[in-house]
C-alpha cells in the first residue's frame, strides 16, 4: 500500500499544468491516493499534492469552474496548515489561511482532517469531493481499534458522507453501507450519546432511503428511530434540535404519504421548535431553515391560509439566504424557495412571483447535472411551472420548454421511483395544453395514456390530483371526439378525485369544479338532468368552502349561477352570482401589484352587472345596488380605504390609527417596493393591514370599519340629487335610481347588450370620421352622432328623467349623478337627447332638464362630498396652470397658450408651467400648493394597461405623468382639476366597471370635482370652452361646488351655437361632488 502511494504521489506531482492537470485522470489519480492514505502522518502530504493539483487546474482554467477548484484547494491547504506541516502553501493562501487560522497546530490526529472535511458535508459538496471524504473516514475508521473513544466519531463521519455521496451521486451501495454502519455502531455503542448518534445518522439515511427508492417500511422505521433517540438523549443536549428535524423530516414525508393531518401538525410543531431552539447570535442553519419552511408548505396546502404560506416564504428566503454559494444546499434552498413562490402565484394569480419561481428553477436545473439523483424533481417541477406561465401569457415557446423538460425528467426515472408519477402526470398536463393550444388529437391521447399511468401509481392526496388532471383529459377528448364513453370515464375519475379527499382539504374544491364541469357536459349531452343538479350542489359547495383559493371559489360560485340561470332557477342563479361578487374584493387583494389585480377583474368583468340584474329579477333592488356598489370600482375603493377618516379611530386608539395610517400609505406609495425592500414586501404590509383592520372592526362603534356601506349610507348620498345606475347585462338592463327614499327601478326593455355594442360601435365610427377633409364624411359622423344621442334618450335617459317627474325646464338648479356600469361608461348620457328638437319647455334632452354629473360608484361620491365639506367654499383659489403648445413627439397645441393666457386674465398670479418648465417632478411639486389645477395639453390613453394612461407633459417619453403616479397623491388643499386634454374619461373596456382613468387618478389625488373628456377635443374648440367654464366659475365666487353647473351650462351654450356638431360639445363630463 505504501508503495502504491508513493507512486500515485509522484504521479500527482508530476501533473505541472495544461492538459495534464486538466486531465480527467488527474482526479481519479488524487482520489487513489486518498484511498492509499491510511496512516494519519501522511494525510498532510496527500492533501498538499491535491491542493497543488486543483490550485493548478484553477489557474488553467478561465471561466466558473475556476471558483470551484480553488474552493476544493483551500480546504486541503486548510488541513495542511492545521496539520503544522512545513509543506510550502502557494501565495496568497498560505497569508489567508495564516491570518484566518489563528488557533497553533495540535497533534496530528483524524479527527483534526475530519473536523475541516465536516464543511464538505453540512455545506453540500459534488461527488468527487465527497468521496475524498470517505476515502478520509474509512481510513480513519480503520485505524482506530475497537473500543476507543475516537472510534464512534469515525464511523459517524463515515456513515454521514456516504449518505451525503449517495445523495449527490446516486450510489446506493453508499447508502446500504451508511445504513449499514448505523445498525452496527448503534448495537456496539458503549454509551447512550453514541448510541444516538448511531441512531440520528441511521434515521436519516433510512428517510433518504425511502425518498429515492419508495421503500415505505424505511420511512416508519425511520420515525421510530428518531423517537427512540429523542427518549435517549436529554432536553438540553446541545444537539437535540437536529433529531428534532430529522423526525418533522420523516413525519411530513409520511403525511404525503397517508393523508394524516396529526402527522403534519406534529412535523411542523417539531420543525418549530428545533428552530426556536437556537438564538439570534447563532441562527439555524439553511438546511433547517428550509425543511421547516417545507413543513408550513404542506400546512398551507391543507389549511390554504395564506398567512402560514407568507411565513413559509419568509423562512425559505431566510434559508437561501444563509446558504452558502455554490453549494448543493444552495440549490435545494433555492429550489424550495421557487416551489413556495409558486404557490403564491396558484393561490393569488401573482405573475411576478411566478416569474421569481421560474428564474430560481431554472437557475437549479442549469447547476444540476443530469445524472443527479435530484434532476428529475427539478426539470419536472419547473416542466408545471412553465405551464402555468403559459396559461397566463400565452407564449408557445414557454410549452414547448415545458414539454421538453418533461420528457427528459420522465426518462431519467423508471415507473417504480417515487417521483414517476409527479413526473408524468407534470408532463401530461403539458402535453394536454400544447394538445388544446393546436388542437392536436395525438398528443392528447399522449397525455390521456401518461395520466392514466399516473392514477394506478398514485397515493394519498396526489391520487385526488393524478385523477382530478386525468378527468379533464379526458373531458377535452370527448369534447374534440364526441365520445360520451370518454365524458362517463372523466366523472367517475372526477369521482375517484374528490373521494381521496377529506371534506376540509383545499384541493377538493378544485377536484369539485372539474367534476362538475363534466356533469355539465353530460347533461347536454343526454339530458340527464340529475347531472346537472349534481354540478350546481358541487359548484355551490365549492363557493362557500373557506379555505379554497380565491379564485376557484369565484369560478364555482359563477359557475353555479350560471348553471341555475339555464335550468329557470333564478333565485339559485341569484344567490351564485351575488357569492361571487362578494369575494371580487379578496381576488383582487392589496398585496397584489395593480397589473396582476386589474387582470383579476378584467377576468370578472360584469360579473356584478349580472349578479344586480338577477338580484333585481328576483325582487331586490336594493341588494342590486350593493352588488355594483361592492363588485365595481374594487381597486378604486381599496384606495379610497386608504384614504378613509381615521378622527373616530383615533380617539379609541391612536396607535392603531397610526399603524393604519402608514401601512396604507406604504401599500399606496410603490407598487413595487424599492431596490432594497424585499419582493414578499408588498405582500407582508398587506396582510399585516388585513388584520389590523380586523382588530379595529373589534373597537366598540367600529365594527363596519371599511365594509361596503349599506343602503342607508348609499341612500344618504342621494341628497343632492338622485344616482342613477345604468345597469346593462344579458339578463336584463335597467336603471336603479337611488333617492333618499329608497331605490327606484326603471326597465330599459330598449336597453340590450347587443345595442350598446352596436351603438358603441356606430359612435366610434363617427368620432373617427368627423375630422376627415371629406364634408360629407363629417357631416355623416355628425348625424350619426345625433342618431346616438337620440338613442340614448330613447332606451336610457328619457324613461329615467320620465320616472324622476323631470319633464320640463329645469326649475332651478336640478343635479342628477349618473353611474354607467360597463360599456355605458364611453355613452355621453349627460348629452342624450334629441337635439333637433325646437326649444322648449318640453324638449327631449338630458341638458336641458338637469345638471349632470358623473361617478363611478356611490361611494366614491361619498369621498368627493366628504373632501368637499373640509374645504372653505367661495375664495381666490391658488391656481396652478400647465400648458404644453408645444410637445416633444406631439402635435402643437396653440390653444394651450390661449387657455394659459385667458387663465392669467381670470386669476392674476397663478403658478404656471409652460413647455419645457412643464415638467413631471415640477407638476408634482406644485401640486400640494394648490387647489386648482388645470392641464392644458395632450393626453394618452392606454388600452393594454389602463394605468399607464398619462398626460403629456415635456418629459413625458421618460417620465409620464400617468395614473399611478397621480393617485399617489394626499393634496389637501385639493378642490378643482380641470384636464384640458382628450380621452381623459376612457379606459380599457374589459375594465370599464374600474373606471382605471386620468379622471379617477385626480379624484383619488383629492380634487373634489375633475372635469375630463369622453374623446378628443379640438385645440380652439377646447380653449374657448375653457374659457367659458372658468368665467362662470369666477361669477359664482370661485366656489368649486359651481363646477358642474358651470360645465353645463357652457355645454348648453356651445351646443346652441352648434346644434349641428354634438362631437364639439358633449364630450367634457364632470365628476365628483
Amino acid at each position: 500500500m505504501a508503495e502504491n502511494r508513493e507512486k500515485l504521489l509522484a504521479a500527482l506531482r508530476s501533473r505541472t499544468g495544461g492538459y495534464a492537470v486538466l486531465d480527467p485522470s488527474a482526479l481519479a489519480e488524487a482520489e487513489a491516493l486518498f484511498a492509499a492514505t491510511t496512516r494519519v502522518h501522511d494525510l498532510p502530504e496527500t492533501c498538499h499534492a491535491a491542493g497543488t493539483l486543483h490550485w493548478r487546474r484553477a489557474r488553467s482554467l478561465a471561466d466558473e469552474r475556476a471558483a470551484h477548484e480553488v474552493d476544493v484547494a483551500v480546504l486541503l491547504f486548510m488541513m495542511v496548515h492545521r496539520s503544522g506541516s512545513p509543506l510550502p502553501l502557494p501565495e496568497p493562501i498560505a497569508s489567508s489561511l495564516a491570518e484566518d487560522l489563528a488557533d497553533p497546530p495540535g497533534d496530528l490526529t483524524w479527527m483534526r482532517f475530519l473536523e475541516v472535511l465536516e464543511t464538505w458535508l453540512s455545506n453540500g459538496a459534488d461527488p468527487y469531493r465527497l468521496r475524498l471524504a470517505v476515502h478520509v473516514g474509512r481510513n480513519a475508521a480503520r485505524s482506530t481499534p475497537a473500543g476507543h473513544p475516537a472510534r464512534s466519531v469515525h464511523l459517524i463521519f463515515l456513515a454521514n458522507a456516504l449518505r451525503c455521496l449517495f445523495e449527490h451521486s446516486g450510489d446506493l451501495a453508499s447508502l446500504d453501507e451508511a445504513t449499514e454502519i448505523g445498525q452496527r455502531g448503534a448495537a456496539e455503542a458503549w454509551t447512550d450519546e453514541d448510541r444516538a448518534a448511531f441512531l440520528a445518522g441511521l434515521a436519516t439515511s433510512l428517510r433518504v432511503r425511502y425518498e429515492h427508492t419508495g421503500d415505505v417500511s424505511a420511512l416508519h422505521r425511520s420515525a421510530e428511530t428518531s423517537r427512540w433517540v429523542l427518549r435517549i438523549i436529554p432536553d438540553d443536549h446541545p444537539r437535540r434540535f437536529v433529531v428534532l428535524m430529522e423526525l418533522s423530516l420523516a413525519l411530513r414525508t409520511l403525511y404525503h404519504r397517508t393523508d394524516d393531518p396529526a402527522l403534519l401538525d406534529e412535523s411542523c410543531a417539531l420543525g418549530a421548535a428545533a428552530i426556536e431552539a437556537f438564538s439570534a447570535d447563532s441562527p439555524p442553519p439553511a438546511e433547517m431553515l428550509t425543511n421547516h419552511s417545507s413543513a408550513l408548505r404542506a400546512l398551507f396546502e391543507r389549511t390554504g391560509r395564506q398567512k402560514v404560506l407568507g411565513e413559509a416564504i419568509a423562512v425559505a428566503r431566510r434559508a437561501a439566504g444563509r446558504a452558502l454559494p455554490r453549494t448543493p444546499v444552495q440549490v435545494a434552498c433555492r429550489y424550495n424557495l421557487a416551489g413556495l413562490l409558486r404557490e403564491q402565484f396558484e393561490h393569488t394569480g401573482d405573475l411576478p412571483a411566478l416569474d421569481e419561481a421560474i428564474t430560481l428553477a431554472r437557475a437549479v436545473v442549469d447547476v444540476t447535472g443530469p445524472l443527479h439523483p435530484d434532476a428529475p424533481l427539478y426539470r419536472s417541477a419547473l416542466t408545471a411551472w412553465l405551464v402555468d406561465r403559459f396559461q397566463r401569457t400565452g407564449d408557445p415557446a414557454t410549452l414547448d420548454e415545458a414539454i421538453a423538460l418533461g420528457r427528459t425528467a420522465l426518462e431519467a426515472v423508471s415507473e417504480e421511483h417515487p417521483l414517476w408519477t409527479q413526473s408524468a402526470t407534470n408532463l401530461a398536463v403539458a402535453l394536454k395544453a400544447k394538445a388544446d393550444h393546436i388542437g392536436d388529437a395525438g398528443l392528447l391521447g399522449e397525455a390521456i395514456a401518461l395520466h392514466r399511468r399516473s392514477a394506478r401509481n398514485a397515493h394519498g392526496r396526489f391520487r385526488a390530483g393524478a385523477a382530478t388532471v386525468l378527468a379533464n383529459a379526458l373531458l377535452a377528448s370527448y369534447e374534440l371526439t364526441g365520445d360520451t364513453a370518454a365524458l362517463r370515464e372523466a366523472i367517475g375519475q372526477g369521482r375517484t378525485a374528490l373521494a381521496a379527499l377529506s371534506a376540509d382539504d383545499p384541493a377538493r374544491a378544485i377536484c369539485a369544479v372539474n367534476l362538475s364541469h363534466a356533469l355539465h357536459e353530460l347533461a347536454g349531452a343526454t339530458g340527464e338532468d340529475h347531472a346537472a343538479q349534481e354540478a350546481v350542489g358541487l359548484l355551490e359547495e365549492v363557493a362557500g368552502q373557506e379555505q379554497a383559493r380565491t379564485a376557484v371559489r369565484i369560478d364555482a360560485a359563477r359557475g353555479w349561477g350560471r348553471l341555475a340561470v339555464r335550468r329557470g332557477e333564478t333565485e339559485g342563479a341569484a344567490r351564485g352570482l351575488a357569492a361571487a361578487v362578494e369575494l371580487l374584493p379578496r381576488l383582487a387583494a392589496r398585496g397584489l401589484s395593480r397589473s396582476d389585480a386589474t387582470r383579476w377583474l378584467a377576468e370578472y368583468a360584469r360579473l356584478a352587472g349580472d349578479a344586480a340584474a338577477l338580484a333585481v329579477a328576483t325582487g331586490r333592488p336594493e341588494r342590486a345596488v350593493e352588488l355594483l356598489e361592492m363588485g365595481r370600482g374594487v381597486l378604486l375603493a381599496q384606495a379610497l380605504d386608504s384614504r378613509t377618516d381615521l378622527t373616530e379611530l383615533r380617539e379609541r386608539d391612536a396607535a392603531l390609527a397610526d399603524r393604519f395610517a402608514y401601512l396604507a400609505t406604504r401599500l399606496d406609495a410603490d407598487e413595487t417596493g424599492g431596490p432594497s425592500d424585499s419582493p414578499d414586501l408588498r405582500r407582508e404590509l398587506a396582510g399585516e393591514l388585513a388584520e389590523l383592520t380586523e382588530r379595529i372592526r373589534s373597537l366598540p362603534g367600529l365594527d363596519r370599519f371599511l365594509l361596503p356601506p349599506d343602503l342607508t349610507r348609499l341612500r344618504a348620498e342621494a341628497r343632492g340629487g338622485p344616482v342613477v345606475m345604468v345597469n346593462v347585462s344579458d339578463h336584463r338592463c335597467d336603471a336603479l335610481i337611488l333617492t333618499a327614499s329608497g331605490v327606484q327601478v326603471q326597465e330599459l326593455p330598449a336597453l340590450s347588450t347587443r345595442a350598446v355594442h352596436e351603438r358603441l360601435a356606430v359612435m366610434r365610427d363617427a368620432l373617427a370620421c368627423r375630422s376627415s377633409r371629406s364634408e360629407p364624411e363629417r357631416e355623416r359622423a355628425e348625424r350619426a352622432m345625433h342618431a346616438t344621442l337620440a338613442w340614448l334618450w330613447d332606451a336610457v335617459a328619457g324613461p329615467v328623467l320620465d320616472r324622476l317627474g323631470l319633464t320640463g325646464a329645469p326649475d332651478g338648479d336640478r343635479r342628477l349623478w349618473w353611474v354607467p356600469c360597463g360599456p355605458m361608461a364611453y355613452f355621453p348620457l349627460h348629452a342624450a337627447g334629441h337635439h333637433q328638437d325646437p326649444p322648449g319647455p318640453g324638449r327631449r334632452t338630458v341638458m336641458d332638464r338637469v345638471t349632470s354629473s358623473y361617478t363611478t360608484t356611490v361611494r366614491a361620491l361619498a369621498h368627493a362630498r366628504a373632501r368637499q365639506a373640509e374645504r372653505p367654499g367661495a375664495r381666490r383659489p391658488r391656481v396652478l396652470v400647465v400648458a404644453m403648445p408645444e410637445t416633444p413627439g406631439a402635435t402643437p397645441l396653440p390653444g394651450a397658450r390661449v387657455e394659459y393666457s385667458r387663465l392669467s386674465r381670470l386669476f392674476p398670479g397663478l403658478d404656471g408651467l409652460v413647455g419645457r418648465d412643464a415638467t413631471r417632478d415640477a407638476v408634482l411639486s406644485r401640486l400640494p400648493g394648490s387647489a386648482w389645477a388645470h392641464f392644458a395639453c395632450h393626453a394618452a390613453a392606454d388600452p393594454a394597461d389602463p394605468s399607464g394612461s398619462h398626460l403629456l407633459v415635456h418629459d413625458h417619453a421618460g417620465r409620464p405623468l400617468d395614473v399611478v403616479e397621480v393617485s399617489r397623491l394626499r393634496l389637501r388643499d385639493a378642490e378643482l382639476a380641470y384636464l384640458s386634454a382628450c380621452n381623459t374619461a376612457v379606459t380599457a373596456p374589459e375594465l370599464a366597471d374600474e373606471c382605471v382613468h386620468v379622471v379617477t387618478a385626480f379624484q383619488l389625488a383629492g380634487f373634489s370635482h375633475v372635469v375630463g373628456t369622453l374623446w378628443e377635443i379640438g385645440d380652439a374648440v377646447a380653449a374657448q370652452f375653457a374659457g367659458t367654464v372658468y368665467e362662470g366659475l369666477v361669477a359664482a365666487g370661485s366656489d368649486p361646488a359651481h363646477a358642474a353647473r358651470c360645465l353645463h351650462r357652457a355645454t348648453r351654450a356651445l351646443r346652441d351655437r352648434h346644434p349641428d356638431r354634438p362631437t364639439l360639445w358633449a364630450s367634457h363630463v364632470h365628476m365628483g361632488a
